[in-house]
């Protein structure tokens, strides 16, 4: 086990402390009761590491053939080995959802950061999906564990409060929990001043709850609802700008550079990170590109490159032929002709096809060629 200096470089060996081995265990029995709830779990064991660079808790490491990363550093601390269990078990419950539930898959994803993209700018849309998604994930494990992700939640809520102050961002995720759960979780007044939007975004979230055709339209609006909190909280910067105190920089999926607050970070990882099932296979590059043929049919170029790249779908940097290919897939029609034979009877019997008139199929020759009649094989005609 290592603990690294800064994710993405040279990596420093050091040995473990004994309480950071019994975090391992710990987080370890946590994935392995999370693993059991899905039948077939989009995710494999994840690689434990104590970064103290990094804020986010959990993480797909580009660097590292997209490892995926738990970094236990910025656990909160909890009295009893349990306690840490059941942290651990609800985050990893959360963090597999966003890979069997939504996005899930690379063409999924397109379809929402182009829905976002319509309310605000493309390098913020991965911030709206994300939010979507975390909202829709913890409805539904809400559902199942109610007892555990409240308790999650409010010793998330405690630990950043004790590092200082808190976004507004982080206010309204807070408060949006409150709203979606219908409980007060907080009784604090400082999250009150998120409350018309919250409640605007979780009624879009909630109605029609389990329709997923309805997500595309959802995340339009939700980006509409959330276009200035978000412009006010996330600053795009150059790469080797300095970053504001309480701030940290990560590099979005479209290339660009963002100040994050670290509090944002601690509530829901990186929200620019691209989280769907199709990052993490190999091998799937001809699958990559039938969906991303599959999601130009329905959008104008202008529309496609940029949700494309962002979810991990576009391979080549041809995205305009990748598009013409999708458009005219179902354009060109085979079709292949057989000559018949001259005369006005055939001298042996043809192959009766199916579109050929029924009353032309002879019963007697089909079966005389084989007891089994398959149609455009076995059947028969003069």
């Amino acid at each position: 086990m290592t603990i690294s200096k800064k994710r993405g470089s040279k990596q420093t060996k050091k040995e473990l402390t004994i309480k950071q081995r019994r975090i391992i265990e710990l987080a370890d029995i946590s994935w392995a009761l999370t693993l059991k709830e899905f039948y077939f779990p989009p995710l494999n064991k994840p690689k434990y590491v104590f970064d103290y660079t990094h804020i986010e808790g959990f993480y797909i490491d580009p660097e590292d053939r997209w490892q995926i990363t738990m970094n236990l550093a910025n656990t909160p601390i909890f009295k009893d080995d349990q306690e840490y269990i059941d942290y651990f078990h609800i985050i990893s419950l959360h963090e597999v959802s966003h890979y069997q539930i939504i996005p899930y898959d690379g063409l999924i994803h397109a379809k929402l950061l182009r829905a976002a993209s319509i309310h605000v700018n493309q390098n913020y849309a991965p911030i709206v999906v994300n939010v979507f998604a975390d909202l829709i994930i913890d409805a539904k494990l809400y559902k199942k564990h109610p007892e555990l992700i409240i308790w999650e939640s409010k010793a998330t809520y405690e630990h950043i409060k004790t590092k200082g102050q808190m976004s507004n961002f982080s206010k309204f995720l807070f408060r949006a929990y409150e709203k979606m759960w219908n409980i007060n979780l907080f009784e604090v007044e400082e999250l009150q001043e998120m409350d018309l939007l919250s409640e605007k975004v979780t009624k879009v979230v909630l109605k029609d709850f389990e329709d997923e055709s309805t997500w595309e339209k959802k995340v339009s609006t939700v980006a509409r609802h959330l276009s200035t909190l978000i412009k006010d909280t996330f600053t795009l910067t150059g790469a080797h700008n300095k970053t504001e105190k309480g701030n940290e920089k990560r590099k979005s999926p479209g290339g660009s550079f963002m100040e994050i607050p670290q509090d944002v970070l601690e509530v829901m990882d990186n929200p620019l990170e691209t989280k769907n099932s199709d990052r993490l296979k190999e091998g799937n590059e001809d699958a990559l590109k039938q969906k991303a043929e599959e999601f130009a049919k329905y959008v104008p170029f202008s529309e496609f490159g940029g949700p494309a790249r962002q979810a991990g779908i576009l391979l080549d940097g041809e995205p305009l032929a990748t598009w013409y290919r999708g458009l005219a897939k179902n354009l060109i029609e085979i079709k292949i002709f057989e000559e018949k034979p001259g005369g006005q009877l055939p001298v042996y019997p043809e192959v009766w096809r199916i579109g050929d008139r029924i009353e032309d199929l002879d019963i007697v020759q089909t079966l005389l060629n084989s007891p089994v009649i398959i149609p455009n094989l076995t059947t028969r005609k003069w």
